[in-house]
Parts: structure tokens; C-alpha cells; sequence
């Protein structure tokens, strides 16, 4: 095998030896034919190369007389001389010529000899005598190439140049025959080492070729060719201007090319990967392939939606390699403030200044995505407030001065009231509310402020006013009600004659006492000026509203009312009631953290839960039994367990199953514990309307006889681990999985229950009773102050007054909201009061009452169940398609592209648009009867329609992305019934 290669090796080497000789002889042939053609010798080619002459060098050795004889044409004596003198004068002017290439050659400077040559100087005397001339130095030579040919032409001695002159051509023969095989070897042996050098180069090249035509998926002759995709040859267009304004759908363009810079069609089949990030979050997009115009079959359009202002970072990679410039980095700007969107960052519902003292408030500008927006001069120019006093409806033009914060990140407005008293203020943006913009001013005067400074330094001890409860003649006192979605801590009557007593006047019936301390504001007598009795009590607590009520010329004092949802409320008259409020409010602030958005309050409420318990190291070890859930844990944590148990790191194991409890197991074992305690079918909870599996559930007042009581309690105090775990840190975190009504929630809270609870807890009463009830007089419809109850056969059970007596009290249209108020407090509360309260205890075990008393029902279920978020691949996964063409792919592309950038809040609103309700069951899309069902729609460019009976969205097609996006969020947040919403 070896003497085989050898032998190879040998026999190419001297073929390439061959082939280089052969070019040679090519290019000395052209050289000399270039010379006669220019010499009008060209008929004699032929001739010379017979004679052996197939060069210019051999040329300039002719021997012209014997040339003639053995192949001229003898015509005749002056013929002959004429022929030999003619080529004995070529041979010497190719002598000089050769003379002067090689003279140069030695000197380097060979560049130069096609310059001469056209210069007319074709020998070395030519070029000695002419080195004189300006124009030659100027036009042929630099100066370091005429210092060097100067000094050559000094020491030439005019005859060593022709004598060194090699007369023969190069690869002429002639050699001695030692010579002449030594040479011969010696290039052998070059040729052989370069041919193995070049065969290994080729070798590797070969395989790395491969190798990169597999990368490119592709053949190694469509490689070779250049017919494979570049991706360093990709060309991206912008369809945008950088930096750019959040909120719109934004495009760009990726122009694919071959190896050989032609366009190459792209296709899914090619792997490109488009990769959007932002804050370590992935942007999902949309892809199209191929352009409007022909010759676009290299193009690929990108869309994706921006909502979040900041930095992204574009990644593309084809065929796995990052095109040229890869990653890219664009940056989106907020958008216009959007007044809905800003927020005032100051306290609550009141607002606390000095007279005549500027006072700050700051307000946090953000756009209608929740980005903050930055500062700028037209901003400043847009904010106004707007002060009225209390019972008034002139308006006071305070002093208002703008200035940015520290950190150039809000805007702080410096209030300033000449007057005393309370008064209504709405902030605004370019004539539009703030959100959380109106509340409630109180202008103290400096002896004012002092004495609210002092109750609040001695932490409100002994801290008292002299008041007089008011009382009614006849009926209830004309006051707005607060209502669930009114929770503000301070409300102003809105009317200018606010002491209405339904034609009644108030009476001044007996003198009292305000006493205000860290946690109650109460409301006492003495009898004979000694012996207290305390009428009333409230909590400082948001839920405990103030209302204020403009002045009086009949009352001597400021009038207000308290009422804490949970007892009648109570009117009282106050001389220094500003001061009462101040102090009262302030103290609210320093409970709930000092503000009251659910962001602080909640903050506050998980800081001082750890506080009041600490963090209790150690961990407890639960073994549950899967198929007997409820038992076993019962058994595992109240039977066993200490209460100072309670507060360890639970780990669970399932009896049966191996594995290691690093958080997974402990939540679905808090999962599957809700679905057991508060799901419809367990029968402790229940929904009003059983066929409705998004209805919230309520604690059942007609729970099996074998459900003890005791399993409420245990249910609350596992709401109450869940709240302790999660304000041990996000890593423990374990939320309820549960909708409970609000008027349960409410209870929970120590509120009072009123009818308008049914609108969200019993909608189909809600709709078929009570709503007509409140709208129309009752008196036609023959109800009394009873409610009857019927058994599953539809038997009648019982009659059960709502009031002493109720059985023969018609209900009328003076007294039907009393009548709505009873039905809801017996439908609602009374008939559940003891499940209520067995879960309230065992809840308020692990979470003190007055903690949860900062929230109300709304933020209570925020606090233990999260924020109800709407999962999109939990959408993706339980939905159908059907009535789908073969272009309905693209469509639904961009649908799931554009839902995957909802907000929340228009995530809800796209559900509701579906199935009629923005809530899911506990259970998610998976739970929806019947599933989401997406259909296509034989429109082009139309708004999508929906049939919520069957849940089912169609969609038409669209001409684009960005008009697609635009109507289905026109579609969800302006659909009605005109727009097929059924």
C-alpha cells in the first residue's frame, strides 16, 4: 500500500512537473509572437519553431544566415541579404531588450521594463543615455528606484551586463544529462511534498464543506454551488423609527438571500428562529411569508405588540447562525398620560392641610398601558384641581404650584387653601379626573393642626370631644349609603339640605362624648357627670366611614355621620368635629401603613402579621391519604397539631407515593384541600344557581347532617395558613383556590349585609325579584315581611318572618328596601350564621380580626386568592376550532399573538365577551360548558362576533395584523348585543 501511494505520489508529481513545463512553453511562445507580430516577422513563426526557436531569448541568439538557408525562401541574392540583415537586426534589438529585463531583474526593478519598452527605450544604453532627461525621472522612477539605478549606472562597465546576459531560454535543452536529472529531481521532490500538502488541505476542506452543507441543511453540490441560505447575508427592515410609543402593532422585514447573494425562497420549512424579550419576559409574534409584489418569495413579516415601555432585544438566527447585526436592541417610550390611568400617592380619601400653608400631593402619571411617563413642560401646563366646599356649589380657586420630585418621576402639586373648613377636591388632567382623584379636603387653622398633633403624639390618651347625638322623629335619615363599590373612608353629602329626615326635622336629643383612641372611636353619656355608659363603638378601620355634612343654619356645630356597615349609623354634632376627623383619619393611615391603595394595605397587613406571630423555624411532616383528603388532613393538623404547629413549614407526603416535597406537593395539597372544602359539589359551600358552574359559592345552609361544624373552622384556619405563609415571603406563597361571595366575605369582615349583594352573589334573584322590586311599587305583587321556603319536591317547608310580626306587613313603596335589606340579611347571613362564624373563628386563630379589618370584601378576596389571573396557554389548551378554511391558520396566529398581549383587565374583557361573565370557574377554561369554541366568520376585515350561549367566538379574516388587533379590542371593550354579543 505504501510503495502503491508512492508510486502515485511520484507519477503525479512529475505530471505536474509536465503541466507547469507546458504553461512555460506557452508563455514563451506568446512572447516571442508578440514580438514579431511587432516587427512585421510574424510569416516566420512557423518557420523558427521548426528551427527550434520558440522563444525570445533563443530568438536573440539566431543564426540568421544558416536559418535562411535550411528554411528561408531564395529568391535572389539582394533577396537573401535583405531577409538575413532584417533578421539579424530583430535578433539584436531582442538581445538588448532581453539585456535590459534582466538588468533590471537584478535590480528589483523589473516592474518597470513594459514602461521603458513604450518609452522607446529598449536597451541599457538607451536608458543611461536618457537617465538625464526630467521627464523619465518624473514619469518612470520614484527617487528611492533613481538613487538606486544611479548608483548601478555608475559602477556598469558597459560590457558585464552583456556578458552575464543568459542567452539560452530557461527550459531550453542543452543541459548535461547529470544536470539536467538532478534538476529534475529536485523539482520532483518539490512537486511530490506540494501535492501532498495540497491533497491534505483538500482532505480537510472536503470535510469541513461537508460538514457545513449538513449545517445548512443541505446537499454538498447545492452547497458548492451557492445555493443555500446565508444567514449573514439577511437584510432587516424597520417598519418603525427607534425609539418608538408603546401600544401600537409593530412590524419588521427579514429579506433572505443564497450563498450567491440571489434571493432565497423562504418557507416554514427553513429553521428561523425570532426571538423578543424584554425584562427577561418572552414577546410572542407572528410571522408571514412572502411579500404583496412578485419576487418577494425572500421575504419574511414579523409582527408583534408592544405594551410595556423599556428595552428589547430582538434575536433572529436562520439555519442556527445570528444574522448580521443580531441581537438587536429597540427601544418603546410611554405613551400620552392618560388621566383613568394616574394615581395620587398621598394617604386616602382625606386630605389634611394647614390654612394659608402650601401643602404637597403628589400625583404618579402613567399611560393608559401603566407605564410612568416622564416628566415634561406641556404636562405641567395640564394638571389643575378643582375645590369646592362641602354644601356648596361655588367653587374656590386654590393656589396651585407644580414641581417635579427628586427623581424626575412624578409630579408634586403644592395646594394652598386661604379658607377653613371642608371641602370637596377633584384633581385633573386636561379636564379629566384623575383616577383616585377626588377626595376630601380638611383646612385646619394652625391651633387646629397643634391640637391634632398633640392627640397624636400622646397616642390619642384620654383624647375627648363634646358632642350631641341627633335623632329622627319618624324615619331613616336621608344619607348616601355606602355601598361596595363606594369604599371611601370620608364622604361628603352631596346635597345642600342635608339634615332630610323624610319631612321630619332633626332633634338635638342628648348631650355625648366623643372619645377617640388607637382602635375605636366611642360614643359615651354620664349619668349625673360621673358615671360613663358608652352608647356606640367603631373601629378605625376603612371600612368605617365618616360622612360630612355641610353646614346648617338651623345646627349650632359641624354635623357628621358614622357608619361602619355593621350597625345602624349614628349622627352626631360636633364643635370641633375637623379636629375629631384630622386625628381619626390620621390614625387610620398609621393602621393601614399610610395609604390606602391595596398595594400598601397589603404590604402593611403581611409586615404585621409576621410581626404579631414571628417566624417560627422548624418544619411539621404531614401524611395525607389521597382518596381520604379531607379526613386525613383533619386528622394530620387540628387533631395533632399544637397551634404554635400551625405557624412551621408544612411538608406533605401522600401516603403511597414517593416524592420529595420542595413547595410542589404543599400546593397541591392546599389545591386539592380547596376544591374539597369550598368547591359546589363538597356540600359545605354551595352555588345559588347549581346550574351555573361560574356562580360564586356561599356557605351552605343546608349542608348534610354528618358535615360537623368543625370542618368550617378547619377551612378557615387554612385560609388563614395560606395568608401566613404568603406574607412569609413570594416563595411561600399559597393561594386560596376559591370564589366566595362577596356578602360571605363581607361578614367575614364584621359588616352589615344588604340587598345589593344579589347583584353579584345571586344574580338570577337578583334579576327576576329584586331588581323589579326596587324599580316598580310592590304593592300589586302581595309580598309581606315573610319568606317561604320549599323542599326539592317544591313542596312549601316553612314561612319565616323576616321581623316580629312580618307575616301580616305588606310590603310598599315606602318601606320595600327595608323589606330587601331583611330578605337579604336572612337569605345571606341569618341562615348560615353558625358556619360563618365557626370558619370566622378558626380563620381569625392564625389572622387577627383587626388586621383584616384594613381590607374590604373586595381586597379580602384579593388578599387570599391572588388576583384571579387568566392564563392564556390554559385558553390554548381547552378550546376547539371548527368551520376552519385553509387560510383560518393565519387568522388564528395572529389571534393567539395578539391575546398573549393583553392586559388583565382585557384578558377579562375578552372572556366576558365569550361567555357573558369576566370570571372563570374554579377549575379555569377547562371547566367552561361548553368549551370555547372559535369559528371563522365569512367577512373580510369585520368586527368578531360572539355567542355566549354556546361560548363561541368567530372570527373574520383580516387584511393585517394591525386591523385585526384593532377589532377585536374595539370588539371587547365597546361590544354590545349590536355586535352579536349573545
Amino acid at each position: 500500500m505504501i510503495r502503491q501511494l508512492a508510486v502515485f505520489v511520484l507519477g503525479l508529481g512529475f505530471f505536474l512537473y509536465r503541466v507547469q513545463v507546458y504553461f512555460a512553453l506557452r508563455q514563451e511562445k506568446a512572447e516571442l509572437r508578440s514580438f514579431l507580430k511587432e516587427n512585421d516577422l510574424l510569416d516566420y513563426e512557423v518557420k523558427l519553431h521548426k528551427f527550434g526557436i520558440i522563444s525570445k531569448a533563443k530568438f536573440a541568439s539566431l543564426d540568421a544566415h544558416r536559418f535562411l538557408v535550411l528554411h528561408g525562401s531564395f529568391w535572389g541574392f539582394f533577396t537573401f541579404n535583405s531577409e538575413k540583415e532584417r533578421l539579424e537586426l530583430s535578433a539584436q534589438k531582442a538581445k538588448h531588450e532581453l539585456q535590459l529585463l534582466f538588468w533590471l531583474q537584478q535590480l528589483d526593478l523589473e516592474s518597470k521594463y513594459t514602461r521603458l519598452i513604450s518609452l522607446g527605450i529598449n536597451s541599457v544604453e538607451s536608458l543611461v543615455s536618457n537617465l538625464s532627461t526630467i521627464k523619465l525621472e518624473q514619469t518612470v522612477f520614484s527617487d528611492d528606484d533613481f538613487t538606486k539605478l544611479q548608483a548601478a549606472i555608475n559602477s556598469w562597465d558597459g560590457e558585464s551586463c552583456v556578458d552575464s546576459f543568459p542567452a539560452k531560454s530557461a527550459i531550453a535543452v542543452g543541459f548535461s544529462f547529470s544536470w539536467w536529472t538532478i534538476k529534475l529531481l529536485g523539482k520532483m521532490f518539490l512537486y511530490t511534498l506540494t501535492t501532498v500538502i495540497c491533497l491534505v488541505i483538500f482532505c480537510v476542506g472536503f470535510s469541513r464543506l461537508k460538514t457545513k452543507s449538513q449545517q445548512h441543511q443541505s446537499s454538498f453540490m447545492r452547497y458548492m454551488l451557492g445555493l443555500t441560505l446565508e444567514p449573514r447575508l439577511t437584510k432587516v427592515k424597520w417598519d418603525w423609527e427607534d425609539p418608538h410609543i408603546v401600544g401600537e402593532s409593530m412590524s419588521f422585514f427579514l429579506k433572505f438571500y443564497r450563498m450567491n447573494f440571489t434571493p432565497y425562497p423562504i418557507s416554514e420549512a427553513d429553521y428561523v428562529l425570532v426571538e423578543i424579550m424584554h425584562d427577561n419576559t418572552f414577546i410572542v409574534s407572528s410571522r408571514e411569508y412572502g411579500g404583496q409584489k412578485w419576487g418577494d418569495s425572500n421575504m419574511m413579516k414579523i409582527s408583534f405588540t408592544v405594551r410595556e415601555a423599556g428595552t428589547y432585544k430582538i434575536s433572529v438566527l436562520a439555519r442556527g447562525t445570528p444574522i448580521k447585526g443580531s441581537p438587536f436592541t429597540k427601544t418603546f417610550l410611554p405613551g400620552n398620560v392618560d388621566p383613568v390611568k394616574c394615581s395620587i400617592l398621598e394617604g386616602g380619601s382625606i386630605l389634611e392641610v394647614q390654612q394659608g400653608i402650601y401643602t404637597p400631593l403628589t400625583v404618579e402619571a402613567r399611560d393608559k398601558f401603566g407605564n410612568i411617563c416622564p416628566l415634561s413642560e406641556q404636562d405641567v401646563h395640564s394638571y389643575s384641581v378643582e375645590v369646592t366646599k362641602i354644601g356648596s356649589k361655588i367653587k374656590t380657586d386654590p393656589e396651585l404650584v407644580i414641581l417635579p420630585d427628586g427623581n424626575d418621576k412624578n409630579y408634586i402639586l403644592h395646594i394652598k387653601l386661604d379658607s377653613e373648613g371642608c371641602f370637596n377636591a377633584v384633581v385633573r388632567y386636561n379636564k379629566l379626573s384623575l383616577s383616585q382623584g377626588q377626595f376630601t379636603i380638611i383646612s385646619l387653622n394652625a391651633k387646629e393642626i397643634d391640637q391634632v398633633n398633640k392627640n397624636i403624639k400622646r397616642q390619642c390618651w384620654n383624647v375627648w370631644f363634646e358632642a350631641f347625638l341627633l335623632t329622627r322623629d319618624e324615619s331613616l335619615l336621608t344619607l348616601p349609603t355606602p355601598t361596595p363599590s363606594n369604599p371611601g373612608q370620608l364622604i361628603a353629602s352631596p346635597t345642600n339640605t342635608p339634615l332630610a329626615w323624610n319631612g321630619s326635622a332633626l332633634k338635638k336629643s342628648q348631650k355625648v362624648y366623643c372619645y377617640i383612641t388607637k382602635k375605636q372611636l366611642l360614643i359615651k353619656e354620664f349619668y349625673v357627670k360621673i358615671i360613663p355608659h358608652r352608647l356606640y363603638g367603631f373601629r378605625v378601620r376603612p371600612t368605617t366611614k365618616i360622612i360630612l355634612h355641610p353646614p346648617d343654619t338651623n345646627a349650632e356645630h359641624p354635623i357628621f355621620t358614622v357608619d361602619d356597615g355593621a350597625q345602624p349609623p349614628v349622627t352626631v354634632m360636633c364643635k370641633e368635629r375637623n379636629v375629631l376627623v384630622a386625628t381619626f383619619s390620621r390614625l387610620l393611615l398609621t393602621r393601614i401603613g399610610g395609604s390606602e391603595s391595596f398595594k400598601d394595605k397589603q404590604d402593611f397587613f403581611y409586615r404585621e402579621l409576621v410581626v404579631y406571630h414571628g417566624k417560627k423555624a422548624g418544619e411539621v411532616n404531614l401524611r395525607i391519604d389521597r382518596h381520604k383528603l379531607l379526613e386525613s388532613s383533619y386528622q394530620a393538623t387540628v387533631k395533632t397539631l399544637y397551634s404554635s404547629d400551625w405557624l412551621r413549614l408544612f411538608h406533605i407526603t401522600f401516603k403511597g407515593e414517593i416524592g420529595v416535597d420542595w413547595g410542589g406537593l404543599r400546593r397541591e395539597w392546599v389545591e386539592l384541600l380547596c376544591k374539597a372544602l369550598f368547591s359546589h359539589e363538597s356540600g359545605f359551600f354551595t352555588r345559588f344557581n347549581a346550574d351555573d358552574p361560574q356562580a360564586l359559592v356561599h356557605p351552605n345552609p343546608k349542608r348534610p347532617v354528618g358535615m360537623k361544624l368543625k370542618f368550617y373552622e378547619f377551612a378557615g384556619r387554612i385560609v388563614g395558613k395560606c395568608l401566613y405563609e404568603s406574607a412569609l415571603g413570594s416563595g411561600r406563597r399559597l393561594n386560596v383556590k376559591a370564589r366566595f361571595t362577596r356578602s360571605f366575605l363581607a361578614q367575614l369582615l364584621g359588616l352589615r349585609v344588604c340587598y345589593r349583594y344579589f347583584e353579584s352573589d345571586d344574580k338570577q334573584l337578583y334579576r327576576s325579584k329584586i331588581k323589579y322590586i326596587e324599580e316598580t311599587d310592590p304593592e300589586d305583587l302581595g309580598l309581606v315581611f315573610a319568606e317561604e321556603e320549599y323542599d326539592m319536591q317544591g313542596r312549601l317547608e316553612k314561612m319565616v318572618e323576616l321581623k316580629p310580626g312580618g307575616a301580616q306587613i305588606p310590603v310598599t313603596e315606602s318601606n320595600k328596601k327595608e323589606y330587601l335589606d331583611l330578605l337579604a340579611q336572612y337569605r345571606l347571613s341569618s341562615s348560615v350564621k353558625q358556619e360563618i362564624e365557626a370558619f370566622a373563628k378558626g380563620l381569625n386563630e392564625m389572622v387577627p380580626d383587626s388586621l383584616l379589618s384594613v381590607f374590604d370584601e373586595y381586597e379580602l378576596e384579593l388578599l387570599m386568592c391572588g388576583t384571579g389571573n387568566i392564563s392564556v396557554s390554559d385558553f390554548r389548551q381547552n378550546h376547539s376550532v371548527i368551520n376552519s378554511g385553509m387560510s383560518f391558520g393565519k387568522t388564528l396566529d395572529w389571534f393567539w399573538t395578539i391575546v398573549t398581549s393583553f392586559t388583565q383587565e382585557e384578558l377579562a374583557r375578552l372572556v366576558q365577551f365569550i361567555t357573558g361573565s369576566s370570571q372563570l370557574p374554579p377549575g379555569g377554561f377547562a371547566e367552561l360548558s361548553p368549551p370555547i369554541q372559535i369559528s371563522s366568520a365569512p367577512t373580510t376585515d369585520a368586527l368578531p362576533t360572539a355567542h355566549t350561549c354556546f361560548n363561541q367566538l368567530c372570527l373574520p379574516s383580516y387584511s393585517s395584523f394591525k386591523e385585526m388587533q384593532k377589532k377585536l379590542l374595539l370588539a371587547i371593550n365597546e361590544g354590545s348585543e349590536g355586535f352579536g354579543f349573545a
